[in-house]
């Protein structure tokens, strides 16, 4: 575990078993830091407080993705199968999507982009 996540995990040690004691200087130093740098360096509060890393998606992103998959996995085909519905679903005009395969693309679509590639979807589809 890293130092700033030990540190965060001290602070919401301290606000839930002392709520109203003031914060210890090391507790009080670190959240300003995270504070400022949020502030100062437009970096997310996560980033900031050393929960999550720079280049890891956040947790709503990782969430909304795995909803697509669900839906992707849910139309049964394998993944060059499912380029070409895609790809099918794409041209068609969106009152024209009524196959149970285009309800499920568009669903997957609201929750994320569509994937572009066969690898791609190889990964999702497992």
């Amino acid at each position: 575990m890293t130092p700033a996540r030990i540190d965060f995990f001290s602070l919401i040690e301290h606000l839930v078993t002392a709520p109203n004691a003031p914060l210890p200087p090391d507790l009080r130093l670190y959240l300003l830091a995270a504070i400022a740098s949020h502030l100062k360096d437009g970096e997310s509060m996560d980033v900031a407080l050393g929960v999550r890393e720079p280049s890891r998606p956040t947790a709503g992103r990782q969430w909304r993705v795995a909803q697509r998959n669900e839906h992707l996995r849910a139309t049964g085909m394998d993944a060059s199968t499912l380029k070409l519905a895609i790809s099918r679903y794409r041209r068609r005009a969106p009152g024209r999507r009524t196959s149970e395969v285009d309800r499920h693309l568009a669903e997957a679509e609201r929750w994320a982009s569509l994937p572009e590639s066969v690898p791609q979807l190889r990964r999702i589809l497992g």
